[in-house]
């Protein structure tokens, strides 16, 4: 897991008023047809909840929900992915992508000031939405334009990832050279000949010559 979010929450882009014209067009009594608490894509380390709701004539509307830090990719660095997932799983007859919402929940903030985001996505091929644009949509618009009752927290099938195990820590400690293991060949003939006593090739060691010629 991580590994892609800042410690706390990102600044919320300033509300852009959605055209009334294009969201009463959008607007519809959908029903709720996917409600997945752990939706995942193959490739892509990251959870989230999707609730989508559609109706006949209607072009299906996404709304994803996830914890902020605590589910991998986030859906703001995940978003064409995961929505090119839901679309190709889900409605694949469609001709665009399912109107995407996304909503990430900060642990450490009071969940009700967390903001809906619907994200409007310039173009892209089949199943990969690309240029995405974020703006605020409050949940009560969400709910007019759903039809429906949205949820808005992670829902009771949220399984939190397992914690990750702590990576090896490099430790240095002192060593006597003296207790160093012999190299193989252990004698070189042009610097330790076999004559040289043990105990001056130690006392080379503890006590080296400065100054003198000999590699030992």
């Amino acid at each position: 897991m991580t590994d892609d979010l800042h410690a706390g929450p990102a600044p919320e882009p300033a509300p852009r008023p959605h055209g009334p014209d294009e969201l009463s067009a959008l607007a519809a009594p959908r029903r709720l047809s996917v409600d997945d608490h752990m939706f995942t894509v193959p490739g892509l380390p990251g959870t989230f909840r999707l609730q989508l709701f559609t109706a006949d004539g209607a072009r299906p509307v996404a709304v994803a929900t996830q914890v902020a830090g605590a589910e991998g990719t986030s859906l703001m660095n995940g978003v064409e992915t995961f929505a090119g997932a839901v679309w190709e799983r889900h409605c694949p007859e469609q001709d665009q992508p399912p109107v995407w919402v996304e909503r990430q929940l900060w642990p450490q903030g009071p969940l009700e000031e967390t903001c809906f985001q619907r994200v409007v996505f310039d173009g892209g091929d089949r199943y990969r939405p690309r240029g995405p644009k974020w703006s605020v949509i409050t949940h009560e618009l969400l709910q007019d334009l759903v039809g429906a009752q949205v949820a808005k927290d992670r829902g009771a099938g949220y399984v939190p990832r397992a914690a990750e195990p702590p990576k090896p820590q490099l430790v240095f400690a002192e060593f006597a050279v003296a207790r160093l293991a012999r190299p193989r060949p252990f004698r070189e003939p042009a610097c330790m000949p076999a004559g040289v006593p043990w105990w001056r090739r130690l006392l080379r060691q503890v006590l080296p010559r400065r100054g003198a010629r000999s590699c030992c």
